[in-house]
């Protein structure tokens, strides 16, 4: 199994030069408080207060997500994420990293008999319009995302698609192509899903929209387009005990940190780019 390394001789002053580059000694001084920043993390975890520390580990969904998924995968061609920020970027980032690059293009059998997916993460008048105007909507589902259920551009959205689908599917139809991610108890999406029949899925109270990737959020348009949402949970379990290792040399989390403070506040490289 290969995990995430930091590889960072190209920083240090013996490479390019003490003007620019960072010493050993500084790192060193720093690295002895990678044990007391494990041990901050660690209690602001056991607190509550960074809820997606435990989202790797929360697997009670998992079956019913994947169950969820694929019954959308034989049904339809199209899968719609609605949502904007946090709702929107976890997708399309996890589709950008582990799906074909052009996978939308590819022939039903190229994706594996998978849906296309689009995340619609802008309610453009002229941008919403552009997607129905190329969708069957007689072979899609949606996913609406919101945490707190009332972010007025996804439920704009929301809006616009229910209208149109229950006028070519009829209500019946539209209800089982219709799926609600949001606060497990409250917000008008919520609320909407329960009146409609809506099938829906929690976002844990104590995880940020921006974080929430690895809830239902991401993991629901992951599974529909066929990657392995178990192995992704594997693999991000193993990365937060990574980052959770006292020794700065073995923590990448630490390091990542160390490296750019460093640059920061003792060379004045304020402007961080990360080029995957």
């Amino acid at each position: 199994m290969s995990t995430l390394a930091i590889r960072y001789a190209h920083m240090m002053a013996d490479v390019i030069g003490p003007g620019h580059g960072l010493s050993a000694e500084a790192i060193e001084c720093y690295a002895a408080r990678c044990g007391e920043g494990v041990a901050a993390v660690r209690r602001e975890a056991g607190e509550g207060r960074v809820g997606f520390c435990a989202l790797p580990f929360d697997t009670a969904l998992v079956a019913e997500i994947e169950t969820c998924a694929e019954a959308i995968a034989a049904e339809v061609d199209n899968f719609v994420v609605l949502g904007i920020g946090g709702s929107a970027l976890g997708n399309i980032a996890l589709h950008a990293a582990l799906n074909h690059p052009f996978h939308n293009l590819l022939t039903r059998e190229g994706r594996r008999g998978r849906p296309r997916i689009f995340v619609l993460d802008n309610s453009d008048p002229e941008f919403v319009g552009g997607a129905l105007d190329v969708l069957d909507l007689q072979r899609t589902a949606i996913n609406v995302v919101t945490k707190s259920g009332s972010t007025s551009e996804t439920m704009a959205q929301c809006m616009v698609f229910l209208d149109r689908m229950r006028a070519q599917l009829g209500g019946n139809l539209t209800r089982g192509r219709v799926i609600a991610t949001t606060d497990p108890g409250r917000g008008a999406l919520r609320t909407l899903a329960e009146r409609e029949g809506f099938r829906a899925f929690p976002i844990p109270p104590s995880v940020g929209g921006r974080f929430s990737v690895l809830s239902a959020v991401g993991l629901l348009s992951a599974a529909v387009s066929g990657i392995d949402i178990r192995a992704l949970l594997a693999g991000a379990r193993r990365m937060h005990e990574a980052c959770l290792l006292p020794d700065a040399s073995c923590n990448p989390a630490f390091m990542m940190a160390l490296l750019q403070y460093l640059s920061c506040t003792e060379k004045g490289k304020s402007i961080a780019v990360m080029m995957p």
